[in-house]
Order: structure tokens, then C-alpha cells, then sequence
């Protein structure tokens, strides 16, 4: 009945006010910790019952559901006042640059975050930020930083280089949180091909798209050149397996890393091989997920994954 009176008054002109607080149970999802309630007046009834809204972006946001969060700001933002606009436009800039991010399209990333933070930044400027979206700030703050050093080293996402490994490490990581294991796992197969795709090139001065013959070690030239030459193109190019096991023979620490664990890698890459994904039906399990995951990381990503901002109820 409250609910449905302050609703009906909405075109009205009536003030009213608002009891919030600085802190709340379920960590900032609940409801309001006795001692710091804060009373707000002056507040619209629209924005009251915004209160939900928001709640579904902060949720949306911290599951990496980001064009679901997009749509609900794009609906809420005409209601709100200059300032507030103004402020939801900046945080629906970053939740964009997060999207493209998570979506590989980093050079759109780059452009969102950075206007996004910038924005942000006249807020905190003036104290006008939460508690919550500063946090989500500093952590974005943070991330590009990481964005930006990605760019330098690879060009500005034209070549490969490690640090790629860890960013699609980091994206897996992201879907097996919403328990999407068969992308999850093809991300960390990509992950891999790339590992071996970078030590060819470094060792060899070419890439496993169009491989000389003549680096390729004398006991297995005749037969890669037989069954990777593309008829297409004439180019010889050796799949993951092959790359690894040419590095190895070259003595390449990568290569001989790979086939120290050969059969582990051999089981999980088995698993993503016969997914829906690749080449069968069957659906991959969170303990392959896990297991090809803890292969990558202990041998071939050095230093942490990217981490991506929950945001918390605002």
C-alpha cells in the first residue's frame, strides 16, 4: 500500500523522505545495519524505487553480465537528475569497457575505459562518489593500467605476446564462474596454441601458419611437410601438438615443459577435443576446467590473472 501511494503521488510534486544508511547486512545487499541510517529528503519517488534497479545492476555487474547491466542503466538513466546522469553515464561507460574487454574487442575497451574513468574522476574530484563506486573506481583505475601495458606490448593488439595468454586465462577463469566450462576450456585451449605459437616464432624466426621446412627438425621434416602443407596455399602449417613437440626437439624450455606433462595435457585437450564446442557431444565438466587451468597457469603464465571489479550495492 506504501509502495502504491508514493507511486501514485509521483506527478505530483510531493517531497519526500528516504531512510538509507551507510552500511547494510549481506554484504551492502541487505538491509540497513542499526546505528547508520542516514535520512535523504528532497527524494524523487522514482528514485526510491530505483533502489532495485540498482541492486540488479550491482548484481549484473559482479556475475560479468554486462550488457544485461548496460540495459537496465540505458532505461533508468532518463529518470534521474543532471548529476546523476551524468554519474550512471560515466559507470555505464566502464561496464562497456568491461563488455568489449570481455568480449576480446580491447581496443573499444581502451576507448570506454579511459573516457569512463575520466568522467569518474571529476566525481571523486568532489567527493561525489560512494564508497562502493570508488572502490569500483580504484579497481578499474587499476585494470587499465593493465589494459594499457597489454596495448604497448602487443602493438596495440596487432601481434602476440604473453601477457595475451594471461588475459584469456583471466576470460576463462570469468566463464567458468557462470559455469559455461565448454567455453571456459576453449579459451584455455586457445590460451595454449598461442604459448606454443609465441616459443615457435621466437625460436624459429617463423610462424606455425606458414612454417620454413627447414627449421623443422631432419627425423620429422619429411613427414610434417607431407601431412601440414595446405593445398590451398602451399604453406606448411603444424597444429598445437605438433608445435610443442618440434619445440621440444629443438630443446626449447616451453617445448620440454609441454612434454614433461604430455599426458596431462594430453587428457584435457582429449576432453575439449571431443565437446560440442570441437568435435563431439559430450559437455566438459568443471574438473577438466579446472585441471587444464592449473596445467596453464603453473607452466606457462607468469604473475596473476586479470582480476575484473564486482560492484557492490550502491
Amino acid at each position: 500500500m506504501t509502495a502504491a501511494l508514493a507511486l501514485a503521488t509521483i506527478g505530483h510534486g510531493y517531497i519526500f523522505s528516504y531512510v538509507g544508511g551507510r552500511e547494510r547486512t549481506k554484504e551492502g545487499l541487505g538491509t540497513v545495519v542499526t546505528g547508520t541510517e542516514i535520512v535523504k529528503t528532497g527524494v524523487s519517488p522514482w528514485q526510491i524505487f530505483a533502489v532495485e534497479e540498482k541492486k540488479r545492476v550491482a548484481l549484473l555487474v559482479s556475475s560479468y553480465q554486462y550488457e544485461a547491466a548496460i540495459r537496465i542503466i540505458q532505461m533508468m538513466i532518463s529518470e534521474f537528475d543532471e548529476k546523476d546522469a551524468k554519474l550512471w553515464g560515466a559507470l555505464g561507460q566502464l561496464i562497456e569497457g568491461y563488455r568489449c574487454w570481455d568480449s576480446f574487442d580491447h581496443s573499444k575497451a581502451v576507448k570506454e575505459l579511459s573516457s569512463g574513468l575520466k568522467a569518474f574522476d571529476l566525481f571523486r574530484n568532489l567527493n561525489l562518489l560512494s564508497a562502493p563506486l570508488e572502490q569500483f573506481h580504484d579497481r578499474t583505475k587499476a585494470n587499465f593500467e593493465i589494459l594499457t601495458d597489454m596495448s604497448q606490448k602487443t602493438g596495440f593488439f596487432k601481434k602476440m605476446h604473453p601477457i595475451l595468454v594471461a588475459d584469456l586465462v583471466s576470460n576463462a577463469r570469468r566463464r567458468a564462474v557462470q559455469n559455461k566450462y565448454d567455453d571456459a576450456v576453449a579459451r584455455l585451449y586457445r590460451a595454449l596454441e598461442m604459448v606454443g605459437q609465441i616459443a615457435f616464432m621466437q625460436r624459429t624466426g617463423c610462424p606455425t601458419s606458414d612454417v620454413d621446412p627447414q627449421v623443422l627438425p631432419e627425423s620429422l621434416r619429411d613427414e610434417f611437410i607431407c601431412r601440414y602443407t595446405s593445398p590451398l596455399d602451399n604453406k606448411i602449417k603444424i597444429p598445437l601438438y605438433a608445435t610443442f613437440q618440434v619445440l621440444a626437439m629443438m630443446g626449447d624450455a616451453t617445448g620440454l615443459k609441454f612434454m614433461e606433462h604430455e599426458e596431462d595435457f594430453k587428457g584435457v585437450i582429449s576432453a575439449r577435443n571431443n565437446s560440442i564446442y570441437a568435435h563431439g557431444l559430450s559437455p566438459v565438466k568443471r574438473d577438466t576446467y579446472e585441471k587444464f587451468e592449473l596445467l596453464i597457469r603453473s607452466h606457462f603464465v607468469d604473475g596473476p590473472l586479470v582480476e575484473f571489479p564486482k560492484l557492490e550495492m550502491m
